[in-house]
């Protein structure tokens, strides 16, 4: 671990010039209550509204704050914890408002109601070689009518629809072209093609809206444009890719042509060094969430100059 962050610092410091800084200023905090805080979030849904709920999987539970960023509540999750190791990380939402919740002791995808009661319940399929599904992450496709859900011990991107049947597998293990090692979360374009954060391959990948791979951003490395340990990605309303680098504390945007278009940072050309970046929102208005988890909360930004 040592040897990797010294690695880090003198490589950054030597590709940070040819990096373009994306000056981002962090304008809220969303954090639980401090008699009852939470423990290590792992990811984060905006409703239309503008509520946002996190995933508190460590306490099994969701935290909801206000469009404001104020704390309102806390909603306990259904169904006993089999296995430590197992807790939910991966959350979404869908055009209707339901939570989708990915439940890795199950294998399968809670759909709660507003105000967190189970509606109902997805099997996530899987063949008999396969191991148990673990669902990290979690959305509506493009159409709406069906789930991808990142299958992270399984190397893939599952499409379900709502009774459970596969649509389509996208990927395999592997580190070829649309193969993928521990996929962690999916981010979707506007035109549909889908982004995969490919955490041990370290990088990237991009399909097109029939799953066909396209391309692969980053790989491994400790400077600008690579990455060690990738985990949240976010597409912004510009067509950027924010991806973020859980060891590195980093979050590097690029095209969806793989090119490099800056790292965040302070108007003094800094990086910021965010607590082990989960997951990477961007909603309509500009702003992006980010699920610091060592820090035991999300942070809100905006970028300098963006209305």
């Amino acid at each position: 671990m040592l040897l990797a962050l010294l690695a880090f610092a003198a490589g950054w410091a030597r590709s940070s010039e040819a990096a373009r800084t994306l000056v981002m200023e962090q304008v809220a905090r969303l954090e639980g209550p401090a008699a009852d805080p939470m423990s290590q979030p792992t990811d984060v849904v905006v409703t239309s509204a503008g509520a946002a709920w996190v995933l508190d999987g460590v306490h099994m539970r969701l935290a909801r704050f206000s469009p404001e960023g104020r704390f309102e509540r806390y909603v306990k999750l259904e169904g006993p914890v089999l296995d430590d190791r197992r807790l939910p990380v991966g959350l979404g939402i869908d055009a209707a408002g339901r939570l989708l919740v990915g439940d890795r002791q199950r294998g399968t995808i809670q759909r709660l109601q507003g105000n967190g009661a189970v509606e109902s319940t997805i099997a996530i399929p899987r063949d008999p070689e396969e191991r148990p599904a673990d669902p990290t992450d979690v959305m509506p496709s493009p159409s709406g009518q069906t789930l991808l859900v990142v299958d992270n011990d399984n190397h893939c991107v599952k499409e379900i629809d709502a009774a459970g049947q596969l649509v389509r597998r996208i990927g395999r293990r592997g580190s070829g072209p649309g193969e993928m090692n521990y996929p962690a979360t999916v981010a979707l374009a506007a035109a549909g093609e889908m982004a995969v954060v490919d955490v041990l391959n370290a990088r990237v990948d991009v399909f097109d809206r029939e799953g066909r791979a396209l391309r692969a951003i980053g790989s491994q490395g400790v400077v600008a444009g690579k990455f060690y340990r990738p985990k949240g990605v976010a597409m912004d309303r510009s067509g950027r890719l924010h991806v973020g680098d859980s060891f590195t504390g980093l979050i590097q945007a690029f095209g969806l042509d793989g090119q490099l278009i800056g790292v965040w940072g302070t108007a003094g050309g800094q990086p910021h060094r965010l607590k082990s970046p989960a997951t990477i929102l961007a909603d309509a208005s500009g702003q992006f969430y980010v699920v610091e988890m060592l820090a035991n909360c999300v942070t809100v930004w905006r970028e300098r100059g963006k209305p």
